[in-house]
């Protein structure tokens, strides 16, 4: 039932991207790019890695698929085995400072994250996470998120700063940091943090480049079995459609 449930919503997700140019109300975009090495919330999943991402919106409410597919499916010298892995989402942005009596621009932002790993079959696969967070429109653009993996019973807590600065009318380096914590009902609890920078170059109205580099560490607890040295690299190419 969980596999139907995600490849229903991946179909949808795809049928309405391919739809987008019969209904300009909405907006959308492809990305694609290589990664060095691919860290989440602390923890080194593959090495070098391709991704590809489509994305859409209608008014405030966004939709999107992201899949990974590592370089090689095994480590030679660990004998790590690394998968790939689609990611599919679904959540409503809203802006809510009028509401709260606030005089910067604030967002909330909720939805749902589905994870799937196709070679690794098991009643925990998918899995699904709603998340619910706060964007602060100023100088920093910090932001705050609460996530809960309704199937590994985890809890997760992020938090993000990131600024843009502007080098010409085409291109900027945005600069950032995170932190965040993960407490599982069962199992150690970890922080981890890390920092990345990615510079951006836009060729036109709706295409661009970018490369960017980052770094990640933790706790024992979520990078103790990293292999490399949580530096890692990336280039990308996204188009609007």
């Amino acid at each position: 039932m969980k596999d139907s449930i995600l490849t229903a919503t991946a179909v949808l997700l795809i049928a309405g991207a391919a739809s987008l140019q019969a209904a300009p109300m909405f907006d959308a975009a492809i990305s694609a790019g290589i990664k060095s090495d691919y860290y989440f919330r602390g923890q080194q999943r593959a090495d070098s890695i391709v991704e590809t991402e489509v994305d859409f919106t209608y008014g405030e409410t966004y939709a999107g698929i992201w899949f990974a597919e590592p370089f090689e499916a095994r480590d030679s010298d660990l004998g790590w085995l690394y998968s790939n892995e689609m990611n599919v989402f679904l959540g409503q942005s809203t802006q809510i400072d009028s509401y709260i009596n606030v005089t910067v621009p604030v967002i909330l932002d909720v939805g749902i994250t589905g994870f799937y790993y196709p070679e690794r079959p098991s009643d925990d696969n998918p899995t699904w996470e709603p998340y619910v967070g706060l964007n602060f429109e100023t100088a920093l653009n910090p932001s705050g998120y609460v996530y809960y993996d309704l199937t590994l019973e985890t809890w997760t807590l992020q938090g993000t700063v990131s600024h843009t600065f502007e080098l010409d009318n085409v291109s900027g380096i945005t600069v950032g940091a995170f932190a965040g914590f993960v407490s599982p009902d069962e199992g150690e609890e970890g922080a981890y943090y890390g920092v990345s920078a990615k510079y951006g170059y836009r060729l036109n109205s709706t295409t661009s480049v970018s490369f960017g580099v980052g770094y990640t560490d933790g706790e024992d607890a979520r990078s103790g079995m990293n292999w490399d040295d949580g530096l890692s690299a990336s280039l990308g190419l996204s188009i609007g459609l």
